[in-house]
This record gives C-alpha cells, sequence and structure tokens, in this order.
C-alpha cells in the first residue's frame, strides 16, 4: 500500500488479470485470484539505522524465497517524509 491523501486515489502499482471461464465460480475465481496476488505482491524492508546487516539479508533472503520483490529503503526515508507533513 501507498498512502495518499485520498480514499483510493493512488497510483496503481501494480494490475494483472485473469481469464475468467464460463463455468467459474467465486470458489474458482478466489483461487485463481489467489496465486495471481501471490506473483505480484511486493515487499517494502525499512531497516532502521540500529538494524544489524544480517537482519537485513536474512529478510531479503527470506523475500526471495517467497518470490516478492523487495525493496529496502532506508527507515530515515519514513522520517523524511513525516516532517514534511
Amino acid at each position: 500500500m501507498q498512502m495518499d491523501a485520498g480514499l483510493d486515489t493512488g497510483a496503481v502499482l501494480a494490475q494483472s488479470g485473469v481469464p475468467i471461464a464460463p463455468d467459474d465460480d467465486a470458489g474458482t475465481l478466489h483461487d485463481k485470484l489467489a496465486v495471481l496476488g501471490a506473483r505480484i505482491v511486493l515487499a517494502v524492508m525499512m531497516p532502521s539505522p540500529y538494524s544489524s546487516r544480517d537482519s537485513v539479508e536474512d529478510s531479503l533472503e527470506l523475500g526471495r524465497r517467497l518470490g516478492m520483490k523487495v525493496i529496502e529503503r532506508p527507515f530515515q526515508l519514513l522520517t523524511s517524509y513525516a516532517k514534511r507533513a
């Protein structure tokens, strides 16, 4: 999720779709969409200045093993955004 001033007004960060078969129902669509959602998960890590390098590397490895795209952003970025608000 990316925060935005409005409700459901932010940028689309990822988008995908699945074909809907004539015999699909809520259960089969749920299963198709669950698999699809897992493929486009984006993880954002925000290690603090106190995070050990081993901890950060373990988190990055876990994300890779789960098939996530992992982005590492310093925690200081979050605090710099908060100061502007």
